[in-house]
């Protein structure tokens, strides 16, 4: 304690104890939160790369996955003459 504190009343060097240690603690449970969000962030990309193929849209009764999706984009875009863009 400095010699300021050790002039004050038990109450006030209560809280001011009360206050540096409650200041540690919320430092100490800041980080765990923000570590768990990122992590739990990180888990959440692994699963999503995990899943099933998703439909995107049906016309007429047949489906559309991301997957074929994608390919077809790929497949029709290197077909294309470079310069129509």
């Amino acid at each position: 304690m400095s010699p300021d504190e050790r002039s004050l009343s038990p109450f006030h060097q209560k809280t001011i104890f009360a206050l540096k240690i409650s200041k540690h603690f919320m430092k100490k449970y800041f980080i765990i939160l923000l570590l768990s969000l990122h992590f739990s962030g990180v888990s959440a990309q692994v699963h999503k790369k995990a899943t099933s193929v998703i439909a995107l849209f049906t016309i007429d009764g047949k489906s559309t996955s991301t997957d074929e999706f994608v390919y077809l984009y790929k497949k029709k875009s290197q077909q294309q003459e470079p310069g129509l863009y």
